[in-house]
């Protein structure tokens, strides 16, 4: 829903580009958790 009512290409691209990098923070927590055995696949 966040970033849903903007318009412009550019607010488009940029809010992508964002949505991407918080993606890959996810995932490097989730393999730091997972390798150290806090939780499982």
């Amino acid at each position: 829903a966040e970033g849903s009512s903007r318009f412009s290409n550019k607010d488009r691209r940029h809010f992508l580009i964002i949505s991407r990098g918080s993606v890959f923070e996810c995932v490097a927590i989730l393999e730091f958790l997972l390798d150290n055995n806090v939780i499982k696949s």
